[in-house]
């Protein structure tokens, strides 16, 4: 009886512990447990009192997704963890939270008590979010150090792969030491191009805030296993992400290996170790990314894109649907298709050269990627080219290399073929097959194969294998490096550009015959993953606290001097090609990405001006623009080198009004106007893999007169398809150019709105391709257009600010010039969001329906905007007494008149116009009703509701971009005066040196315009006899770094030619960009002179000593620059310069020691001294000779550490070049 009464009692309890589980789970936390949910199990590692992580497991497979540790060697774990569960918009929601968590003893470490790191699981979702809150409450950098054994980053959140062939850093793919230690520890490129500086056994540290793809991953492909951290989502709502670094590491010899996150990163380059401050802070989140189905035919930034696609396309940016490409530099602007090579694929080395060794032999082949040398010559039948071609195919055939990738046999050429690096670029270990060139002669092979095989079925029956093998290489070769032999460690972004056009000629010319017409098809789905493999492009702004967005724009390489810099140069090349491989495959989100780069292209261009576009040359791009603080450029600053290349697949050719791409998925259509134009009802009979090169399509336009257009169809000839124009009943012979060196093009005259172009015999009855298009531009949401006055849309704030924005709705009044050939208009503004200085704006887009996009009348609300709550206008200034007036319901009027801070201005800087912002507070029982503009033409409206003191991170960038617009108004006024006394300068009187003029006084110059005045003088005119002498160039410049041309045709002739000059009286200025000018002296005459590093110093010889102080500042001391009082040189220096704390510290200084006071008269400019009022020399001074062989020379040294303060080298720089243009006018 007893036993069934206790039954009855345990039913009882497990029934009463269901009833109160079921009110009491769904928000309770539980000590110590594991989470799962259909997809995924998180379990606990570790035991209570020290917990050191979770494992991540796929549910159904019980396989291993993720080890997620807290930090590497135990060094941080957790007391405690705790489990919530709870439910979010009808979502369960379980978090596995780490809390109390410890440093472990030895580390030197403590973290701070709130700290945590948590694992939450969103309902089914497969992907885990990882999110943490770290404070370090003390750093000990000797103890860490010697608990890891040497310098090793603050690192934590690591995750293990042993058998990862590559690690994902910031969008790239590199190679894991398991796959070829070159990349991390052997390259000497840079030191080490994707290595730190502090250890090979870790890569750079970069910050999230500079890298495009915020993400860190290791990648198995052969086990198809793929696992890292994606930080978008804090990237597109807080913005935290953004000081949260990554890093891989692998020990040498070893095993194990990891990628980790890391903090913080240092501002002067991501090779570089610091540690953390006392203090110092780090939170975000991130998504756990996996997959266990990831082969090497795919690719995880293809994977990652489409993640991005279903979870954040809310906050995504839009783009136009046509871009408009008008800002092209006049170099550029292609009248015709350009001219091909010959086709020969191989680059001999006959000498030694800069890179290789002589007798190397290497794959070239970069320009086949958007037309084919093959093609062209045999619609030539140019049998000269056919002699060569043959000649360089029967050589890589003997040479080819045959081996077996993922069970396939592959077939390819290593780099170099024969040869090999010099020691200086990496030796013998540089050789890989891991590269792109070799597509080339793919592409070369199946060309061939495609004419040959029915004329000469035998010869071409012979490139089938080695086709083939190229192909299965394709499949598997995952990761590229060397595309450029000045960074062999790092892949490229042009590494895309032969494989994939490979892909799509193999696809093209195979899809009908029966033996590869599978493979064939899946060669255009690899296309869309290499494209997507080298898709190193910012997928949305990577600091909102700032004005600048580097959306689309992409990076040339993974090495760290290109990290965190959008870049022009070769990566145009890419863009051609990704307009190839998107029309094929239809791709809707390489459209998207390859829309919005084409339309922010000209965000690129350096900071200089001409008197228009067309004035600008081919080095009017720029190589990098730092997007944030470590990376090479600079925060902000635009390198000033670089070139623009030829946009093939964009530019509408000669007098063509759009430049149109088709292909068998979809049509891309570009303008170089801000006329209206479309492609419509495109329809192509090659989609169904019948008629290739059979299509047609409607041209909608709002020109009233007959235009033409260049179209192009990838990868077909064209040269002999009929082409017609149906305008109306009418069918017309359309008047068609078929230009012989580009085979897949047409440039087609006097087209009319609504005509339709047939080209080939497309089935006219087939329904028009549905072309998938992602995020286009609207004229105006229907938010915008009600007139119930509800929000437009709703955003959070960014990271340490609370609340929600709210984007108020505009009707817009006022139509807006666009154009890129007028000057005043507002060509480039952008469309949609736009983020500046922590503030969101939803800006009309420019092709809006009605072309209205601002606002002139004033605004009635109909629902008052009620205090307290901050409200930020977006507005444009007609005149300089611009402001608003804001009507309150109490009948009281405010003034909003506070200094602005600059939202965005266009780019290049030739364009003037400038959209500001301003702010104003609404006190609380106060409601806004009305609000009016004068003298300015308001653009955005953006409310923030609550009391300002919620938004610190937002007021405070706010008031540093107030501070920064001063600036630029002071600067441009400065600018405009020292113009005002260019143009009195007659041309030609300063000489600019050759010495690599590089560097911020060179930026400067190219702004001001003084180089337009100046003679650039080749090394060969500077030793010209008579040529380098005072009474023509009373000024020469030395803009650029510690090289000089020594020896140009004779023995010292350059350095004698530098003496002379100063002895006819000339005065020579040194603003260089490194410390010590005339340093190195090279020798002209020697081939390999770029790579010597001979001391010749040009000073000593002139009796001026420069002090080598230090090669970077002792951590024991700080120093000061000292402006000199009775300097009278330049009045109108600053007189104050901070000492620098980020790029070149090497100090250089200059002393009078040693020089006569007779001979020669020395002023000292600006002093170097410590803490302790220790003098150190220097920084600047101005030297004349007053009698000797000198006599009458002068010398303007500057340190080029005093050309780093942000704020006030301008000003310094202002009152040089004042002084070198009155020096300039004056005659011997």
């Amino acid at each position: 009886m007893a036993g069934v009464e206790f039954g009855e009692l345990h039913v009882n309890l497990r029934l009463a512990w269901l009833i109160l589980a079921a009110v009491w789970l769904p928000n309770c936390q539980i000590r110590g447990e594991d989470i799962q949910n259909s997809r995924v199990v998180v379990r606990l590692v570790g035991h209570e009192g020290m917990w050191l992580g979770a494992d991540v497991l796929e549910r159904a497979s019980g396989r291993l997704i993720a080890p997620l540790r807290l930090s590497s060697r135990d060094a941080i774990y957790a007391d405690r963890t705790d489990v919530e569960r709870r439910e979010v918009d009808g979502v369960a929601v379980q978090t596995l939270r780490f809390v109390n968590l410890r440093a472990k003893l030895g580390t030197g470490m403590t973290l701070g008590e709130h700290d945590f790191i948590s694992v939450t699981l969103r309902g089914e979702d497969a992907y885990p979010q990882v999110a943490f809150d770290l404070a370090v409450g003390s750093f000990t950098k000797e103890e860490w150090e010697r608990f890891f054994g040497g310098p090793t980053p603050f690192h934590f959140l690591t995750i293990s792969m042993p058998e990862a062939e590559v690690w994902h850093q910031r969008g790239w793919l590199m190679a894991t030491p398991k796959s070829d230690p070159f990349v991390l520890q052997q390259d000497v490129a840079y030191g080490g191009s994707v290595a730190s500086e502090f250890s090979r056994n870790w890569s750079y540290v970069c910050a999230l805030g500079g890298s495009p793809m915020p993400a860190i991953g290791l990648w198995a492909p052969v086990a198809k296993h793929y696992a890292g951290l994606v930080f978008q989502g804090a990237r597109v709502t807080d913005n935290s992400e953004r000081e949260v670094s990554t890093a891989y590491y692998c020990k040498q010899g070893d095993a194990e290996q990891f990628v980790a996150l890391c903090y913080p990163h240092s501002t002067e380059s991501y090779r570089k170790l610091v540690y953390p401050e006392r203090h110092g802070h780090v939170a975000s989140r991130a998504d756990l990314f996996w997959s266990l189905d990831l082969p090497d035919t795919s690719d995880p930034n293809r994977r990652l894109h489409e993640f991005f696609q279903k979870h954040y396309v809310d906050h995504a940016p839009r783009v136009p649907h046509t871009p408009n490409v008008g800002y092209m530099p006049g170099a550029t602007r292609l009248n015709d298709w350009p001219s091909l090579p010959p086709p020969r694929l191989l680059t001999r080395h006959a000498q030694d050269s800069t890179f290789e060794v002589a007798g190397t032999v290497e794959v070239g082949g970069w320009n086949w990627y958007a037309e084919s040398p093959v093609e062209a010559a045999y619609s030539r039948y140019d049998t000269k080219a056919f002699a060569g071609l043959r000649e360089d195919l029967d050589y890589l055939m003997a040479h080819a290399k045959t081996f077996e990738a993922g069970g396939e046999r592959c077939v390819f050429w290593e780099k170099p073929i024969e040869g090999r690096w010099n020691d200086k670029w990496g030796g013998e270990p540089v050789r890989t097959l891991h590269n792109a060139n070799g597509f080339a002669v793919g592409i070369a092979m199946v060309d061939v194969w495609r004419h040959e095989h029915a004329t000469n079925p035998d010869e071409a029956a012979k490139l089938l294998p080695f086709i083939d093998g190229v192909f299965n290489w394709a499949k598997h070769f995952v990761w590229s490096r060397n595309e450029f032999a000045d960074v062999p460690a790092s892949p490229f972004a042009i590494g895309a550009t032969l494989p994939a056009v490979f892909l799509l000629d193999y696809h093209f010319t195979f899809r009908n015959t029966p033996e590869r017409a599978e493979r064939a098809r899946a060669a255009l789905d690899l296309a869309v993953s290499i494209a997507y493999r080298y898709l190193a492009a910012w997928a949305a702004d990577n600091d909102v606290t700032d004005n600048d967005d580097p959306t689309f724009l992409m990076e040339p390489n993974s090495g760290q001097n290109w990290a965190g810099a959008p870049c022009s140069n070769e990566v145009a090349w890419f863009l051609d090609v990704l307009a190839q491989v998107y029309v094929h495959s239809g791709d809707a989100r390489l459209g998207y990405m390859l829309r919005g780069a084409l339309d922010r292209w000209n965000l690129l261009y350096r900071d200089t001006e001409k008197l228009s576009l067309a004035d600008y040359d081919r080095n009017a791009f720029t190589e990098g623009w730092g997007v944030y603080s470590g990376c090479g450029p600079g925060d902000g600053v635009r390198s000033d080198f670089g070139w623009a290349n030829d946009l093939l697949y964009a530019w509408p050719i000669s007098n063509a009004v759009a430049r149109v791409v088709c292909g068998d998925r979809a049509v891309l259509a570009c303008v170089k106007t801000a006329e209206r134009f479309d492609v419509t009802e495109y329809r192509s009979a090659s989609a169904s893999s019948v008629g290739a090169g059979d299509f047609s399509f409607r041209v909608a336009s709002d020109r009233k007169t007959p235009f033409d257009i260049a179209l192009s169809y990838p990868q077909v000839n064209l040269a002999g398809k009929q082409v017609v124009v149906q305008r109306g009943s009418t069918r017309l012979d359309a008047d068609v150019r078929r230009p012989p060196q580009a085979p897949a093009s047409l440039y087609i005259r006097n087209l009319r709105d609504g005509d339709a172009v047939i080209i080939g015999e497309p089935k006219a009855d087939a329904p028009p391709l549905v072309v998938a298009r992602l995020m286009e531009q609207e004229p105006s949401t229907k938010a915008v257009r009600d007139k119930n006055q509800e929000f437009l849309l709703k955003l959070g704030t960014v990271s340490g600010d609370a609340g929600e924005f709210e984007l108020l709705p505009l009707e817009c009044d006022t139509k807006l010039e666009t154009d890129w050939a007028k000057l005043n208009s507002w060509a480039g503004l952008p469309g949609g969001i736009r983020w500046a200085f922590g503030v969101p704006f939803w800006l009309t887009p420019p092709n809006a329906a009605d072309g209205k996009i601002t606002r002139r009348a004033p605004i009635k609300l109909q629902q008052g905007i009620e205090g307290p709550a901050t409200l930020f206008l977006a507005y444009a200034a007609t005149q300089k007494d611009a402001w608003f007036s804001l009507a309150m319901d109490n009948g009281t009027t405010t003034i909003v008149s506070a200094e602005p801070a600059l939202v965005w201005q266009p780019w290049p800087p030739i364009f003037k116009k400038r959209l500001l912002l301003a702010s104003v507070d609404i006190p609380l029982l106060r409601a806004v009703e009305r609000i009016s503009a004068r003298n300015a033409l308001l653009f955005a409206m953006t409310l923030h509701r609550g009391d300002p003191k919620t938004l610190p991170v937002a007021t405070a960038a706010v008031n540093a971009g107030i501070e920064a617009w001063r600036a630029e108004l002071k600067a441009q006024t400065e600018m405009d005066s020292l113009r005002t006394e260019l143009a009195k300068l007659p041309a030609g009187r300063i000489a600019l040196l050759p010495t690599d003029p590089r560097g911020p006084a060179n930026r400067f110059a190219l702004r001001s315009g003084l180089l337009a005045k100046a003679d650039a003088l080749t090394p060969q005119q500077m030793v010209e006899p008579g040529r380098l002498n005072a009474s023509r160039y009373p000024v020469a410049l030395n803009l650029g770094g510690e090289r000089y041309p020594f020896s140009v045709r004779t023995d010292g002739d350059g350095r004698a030619a530098l003496v002379n000059y100063l002895k006819s009286g000339g005065l020579v200025i040194c603003l260089c960009r490194e410390p010590f000018p005339f340093y190195y002296g090279e020798d002209l005459r020697d081939p390999k002179h770029a790579e010597a590093n001979t001391p010749q110093p040009l000073l000593p010889q002139l009796g001026v000593t420069l002090k080598n102080i230090f090669e970077k500042p002792p951590q024991e001391h700080t120093f000061r620059v000292d402006h000199i009082v009775s300097q009278r040189v330049l009045p109108g220096a600053p007189w104050q310069l901070l000492f620098p704390t980020t790029g070149d510290l090497r100090l250089r200084t200059i002393t009078d020691e040693a020089m006569d006071r007779h001979v020669v008269r020395y002023s000292s400019l600006y002093a170097v001294s410590d803490e302790r009022s220790n003098d150190h020399g220097d920084a600047a001074a101005y030297i004349e000779w007053l009698k000797g062989d000198l006599a009458g020379g002068k010398l303007l040294y500057i340190w080029s550490g005093l050309l780093l303060d942000p704020d006030s080298s301008p000003m310094l720089l202002h009152s040089i070049f004042r002084f070198a243009i009155e020096e300039a006018k004056k005659t011997k």
